[in-house]
């Protein structure tokens, strides 16, 4: 529900906003089946820069498996190209297996594995 939340709401209308933003969507038929929001940043601690990271992607259920994801992705690495971005990077869940295996069938690569466990 995050999504909808006041934060969630400026989350998205902040990245609307910005020159950095990548936002796409997918429609079929007149209805909105997914979308894609990537952002460009600089970070102090990386060599390359800057980076395009993929921070929301969602695809209804039933157009799964169509391309349509990658369609996406391809369309955000061009304009990511476009804006000077030198890389592209996107989280997923460890848990996400078939998010993972996706995003490699696409290139990308494994590069940071996060650990964390609740502080009791």
């Amino acid at each position: 529900n995050w999504t909808y939340s006041e934060e969630g709401k400026n989350y998205f209308q902040k990245r609307f906003e910005s020159d950095l933003s990548i936002i796409l969507v997918a429609v079929d038929r007149e209805k909105i089946i997914g979308y894609i929001l990537a952002f460009i940043d600089s970070f102090s601690y990386r060599n390359t820069n800057p980076i395009c990271e993929i921070e929301n992607m969602f695809l209804e259920e039933q157009y799964r498996s169509q391309r349509i994801g990658t369609m996406l992705i391809n369309e955000v690495k061009n304009q990511a190209k476009e804006k000077g971005a030198k890389k592209l990077r996107v989280g997923a869940l460890a848990q996400n297996s078939e998010a993972i295996k996706f995003y490699h069938s696409l290139g990308l690569e494994d590069m940071n594995l996060y650990l964390e466990s609740e502080l009791l």
